[in-house]
């Protein structure tokens, strides 16, 4: 059986790593380069059109596509955990892109 004092220091150290988890995040995708492969991934995922398309006869299609994007939506939900429980501040620089979508699959 685990003492309290072994319980609070194994707490401690799952709070310390995903503080240390939320503020690499952070530092990752907070800058502009960052938020310009964040916009990528954004792209190449479509997480910005519906994952269903009418006339679609592939019955996994929606599901395949909806897969894709959920990983960038949980990296942008530890990114607001981040701000919010860590006070982790988002990059102030200029914007990641040019306001130009749709590239996807290329970088530049």
């Amino acid at each position: 059986m685990t003492t309290p004092s072994n319980a609070s220091e194994k707490n401690q150290q799952i709070a310390e790593a995903r503080r240390d988890f939320y503020l690499s995040l952070n530092r990752t995708f907070d800058t502009p380069d960052g938020k310009r492969i964040l916009d990528w991934l954004h792209a190449a995922a479509a997480t910005r059109k519906p994952a269903f398309i009418p006339g679609d006869r592939d019955p996994n299609a929606a599901a395949f596509r909806d897969g894709r994007k959920s990983i960038i939506w949980e990296i942008e939900a530890n990114l607001e955990e981040a701000r919010q429980s860590y006070g982790a501040k988002p990059d102030t620089g200029k914007p990641a892109t040019s306001g130009r979508r749709g590239t996807r699959g290329k970088v530049g």
